[in-house]
Order: C-alpha cells, then structure tokens, then sequence
C-alpha cells in the first residue's frame, strides 16, 4: 500500500474509532442511569418498610382485635444473645395483654393504649401478689419496657433499628396469595437491593443510593410478609437479617393468629400505677 493511501486511511478510521468509543461510552453511562432511576423508583414504589408500616397502622386501626405471636432472636459476636417469645392479646381498642417467654419463664404485662393511640402506651407487670406495677416505676427490664410501650409498633420499631438495610434497600416483591386466620392475604418476599445499588455506583456516581449503602453497610435479608387484602393490615412477617458491618443478626417472627373476637380488655389491680398522662 501507497503510504500516501495508508495515511489516508488510518486519517478516516482513527477518528471513527474514537467516535464509537465515545458513542459506547455514552451509552453506558445512560443505561446506569437509567438502572439507578428504575431502582430507585422500586424503593419507593415498593420498599419493604412501607408494606410493614402500612400493615402495621391497619392493625392498630381494627376494632375488633386480634390474637398474635412473636418470637424474636438478637445475636452480636461479643455481647449476650437477647431472644424471647411474646404471646399478644390485642383489643380494639389496643388495650393488651402480653405474655413474654424469656429463658422459659413467663412474665404478664399489661399494656394501657394512650387514648385515641396518640402517645406511648404505659405498660405495667404483673408482681408476685398478683397486681401489677407500670414497668417505669418498678424498675427492671428496660429492654421489654421499650419492646411494650408502643404494641406491636414497638416490636417492629425495635427490628428496624438493627435491620436498616430492610428499609433502605429492599422491595416487596408479590408472590402469590393465601389464607392467614381465615383472612385472603396477599403474600410478598422480601428482596435486598444493595447488591444492584453496588453494581450502579461502580459504574456511576449517584448520591441517593451512595447515602442508602453509607446508612444500611453490608447485609443479607430473606424473608416474607402477608398483607391482610380488605384492610392492609400486616398478618405475618418472617425475616432473617444479618449486618456483615456490625455482625449483627436479628429474626423476627410475627403471626396474626386470630382476626377479631377479643372482648374488651379490663385493667387489673395496680399496686404502682404510671404518671398521670
């Protein structure tokens, strides 16, 4: 070849070369951000937290109360496991009865919903003469006082503040649908995102997931939730959560085991009663 011909040539191809390479370039960098836009937009739409606070606000609002259980497990390399079963009997009022199993010993709570469920509830325990004493006076285990105050909302609250990738960074996904307490639920596994939120800001910078992965670091998460169809209210939730940052592992187990038919719960004898509110 001429080696007029040959610069010729490679004058033309050169640029076509960078071109497509800026071309490509481009490209990719539009479909990353396409994917964060789609991912984000999952979170919102279908975030794993709003499912359960939703579903958590429909069983605060059912009038004719509901029979439940919760077994909960908290594991952390180098401090004491904390895992107990709780035994709820919830009216419409939320005025409830709760039976903790810790180390296989029973312990009797009342729970005393603020009324119009507007503030924390007081929680009182049942001492060895049969009355009760508000939790808070008596002294004692702070950590089921905090699990109490609040029902079942507490319960949840007390999850989420270990398990932060579950709200930040995954979705429910609908699987199929079932009966729960002779209630048509709908059922949704619970996915973790951080895994494609990761593979995103590999490839670009997006600052929305950037501060989602800095809060949750690190987790694994498998699961389940049960949507009550006519209501929304939450039936039952199964989730295993592990923080690779902090070695924290947290189970938590919830079942709606009766739909309605809890008479109205009356308090018992108090021997220490709670402020005034």
């Amino acid at each position: 070849m001429q080696p007029k011909l040959r610069v010729l040539l490679l004058a033309c191809i050169v640029p076509s070369m960078f071109a497509c390479a800026v071309i490509d370039d481009i490209r990719d960098v539009v479909e990353t951000v396409d994917e964060a836009i789609t991912l984000l937009q999952q979170l919102d739409e279908s975030g794993t937290w709003d499912y359960v606070s939703d579903g958590v606000d429909g069983l605060i609002d059912q009038e004719n109360g509901y029979l439940a259980t919760v077994r909960f497990d908290h594991t952390q390399t180098g401090f004491a496991d904390d895992s107990f079963t709780v035994e709820l009997e919830v009216d419409g009022d939320n005025d409830a009865w709760a039976t903790v199993f810790r180390n296989g010993d029973p312990t009797r709570y009342f729970i005393d919903a603020p009324p119009e469920n507007v503030g924390e509830s007081h929680v009182y325990r049942r001492n060895p003469q049969g009355s009760y004493d508000c939790v808070t006076s008596a002294g004692g285990d702070d950590t089921l006082e905090r699990l109490l105050r609040n029902g079942i909302d507490s319960i949840f609250n007390d999850y989420s503040d270990v398990a932060v990738g579950v709200q930040l960074l995954s979705v429910a996904n609908e699987v199929d649908e079932t009966t729960i307490a002779g209630r048509a639920v709908t059922h949704y596994e619970i996915e973790s995102k951080i895994d494609d939120a990761l593979d995103i800001l590999r490839r670009f910078d997006n600052e929305e997931l950037e501060a989602k992965i800095e809060e949750a670091g690190d987790f694994e998460v498998g699961g389940d939730l049960y949507i009550d169809n006519e209501t929304s209210a939450l039936l039952m939730f199964t989730s295993t959560y592990h923080s690779t940052r902090t070695t924290e592992r947290v189970t938590l187990r919830f079942e709606v085991t009766q739909w309605g038919g809890v008479a109205n719960i009356e308090p018992p004898e108090v021997a220490n009663a709670c402020p005034v509110r």
